[in-house]
């Protein structure tokens, strides 16, 4: 008979860990006295077609990133957009500033939380304008039946791939199945730049209008122009989108280790559902393809949850929400009224987000595994 004894351990829900090589890096770039947007994030861009195979737009946050395609795709007064509701408020919050609606649909269950098409069909209307899928948790969905129900509706369809960087299936990156698509690359990401993002199309047209909203709507970055050239002309109102040099010097050297880091998260996950499996619902399939950013857990009912977060917090594991249905937001409820969204509200009361990095030692992995067989 097997006996544990759990010292008590403090995990962290995300720990960065940078190395020398890294620091020096971003130390060169804070030396050469160019920090706005120059020849790093340049590279950073080619650095990121490189891998997807897309044309990218480096910005500085994905939700600025899908602001901006909202916005020239022409989005906005009196237009709606089907978005779910089990996501972060990022997705959805750009249409506000655009005067055009988010219309909030179901997912399908806590297996897979991705928008149920059956909902979206009841809610297209004459003003639908696109749908958003969110690539939860990092996971890459069959894009199929998507991608032929935005066809058949002649509407957009947009990716909110802030998860999943990088993950690709036998056809697409995320990102690249629609007409535009964002990762983010805020702190806790995979590729974690403190703030930051990416915009990937496979429309050269518009790629090249992002590259000018990017900027104000001038057609060239500063450093982009010939020395003496002062003159510049604005094309449009655009943003000032511009990711700095810190994050462009980061990303590329992070990019070096990018899949090294998704190797050891798979481990991670894979380990933690291969014993705990059955215990808790893991939400899709083990084979479907994955940049493992979250690894989220089901339980039964809303009181369990309660009590597990209770215990993990008692055993020093700290945990997240992805996500509060967002439907039921103070600022949603006095624009729409009392939304019912019910598989959206059943899962959110029973989902925990385990801690996941790339950094975590094999004995904070077995504690992890040993508290939650105990509960």
């Amino acid at each position: 008979m097997k006996i544990f004894i759990l010292i008590k351990m403090k995990i962290p829900f995300f720990r960065i860990c940078l190395t020398e090589e890294e620091k020096k890096y971003v130390l060169k770039v804070l030396e050469k006295g160019q920090l706005s947007f120059a020849e790093e994030c340049a590279k950073f861009e080619k650095n990121i077609e490189k891998i997807t195979g897309s044309k990218a737009i480096f910005v500085n946050s994905a939700t600025t990133g899908l602001h901006m395609i909202y916005k020239a795709l022409g989005i906005g007064k009196y237009d709606e957009v089907l978005v779910p509701s089990f996501t972060f408020v990022a997705t959805f919050e750009p249409l506000f500033h655009l005067g055009a609606t988010p219309v909030f649909v179901d997912v399908i269950s806590e297996k897979y939380p991705v928008i149920d098409l059956n909902d979206a069909e009841k809610k297209l209307s004459k003003k639908t304008k696109a749908l958003v899928f969110m690539h939860y948790a990092g996971y890459l969905s069959d894009m199929t039946p998507y991608i032929e129900f935005c066809g058949a509706n002649n509407i957009y369809l947009i990716e909110d791939a802030a998860h999943a960087f990088p993950v690709k299936n036998e056809k697409n990156y995320a990102g690249a199945f629609g007409v535009a698509g964002v990762y983010s690359f805020y702190g806790n990401k995979n590729l974690h730049l403190g703030e930051g993002g990416v915009i990937l199309t496979k429309d050269e047209n518009l790629c090249k209008k992002l590259k000018l909203m990017r900027n104000h709507g001038i057609e060239k970055i500063a450093f982009e122009r010939e020395e003496l050239d002062v003159g510049y002309d604005i094309y449009f109102p655009g943003f000032n989108a511009r990711p700095t040099e810190i994050q462009g010097a980061l990303g590329n050297v992070l990019l070096k280790r990018i899949f090294k880091m998704q190797k050891r998260r798979k481990e991670i996950v894979m380990r933690i559902r291969e014993k705990l499996e059955g215990k808790f619902i893991f939400p899709f399939d083990k084979k479907t393809p994955s940049s493992y950013h979250i690894n989220p857990l089901f339980v039964k009912n809303s009181r369990q949850r309660n009590e597990l977060i209770k215990y993990l917090k008692e055993k020093g594991i700290q945990i997240s929400h992805h996500y509060p249905p967002a439907h039921l937001f103070k600022y949603i409820q006095d624009r729409f009224g009392r939304l019912k969204l019910e598989i959206t509200e059943e899962i959110s009361e029973k989902e925990i987000t385990l801690p996941l990095y790339p950094d975590m030692e094999e004995e904070e992995v077995e504690y992890i595994i040993n508290v939650l067989s105990k509960f």
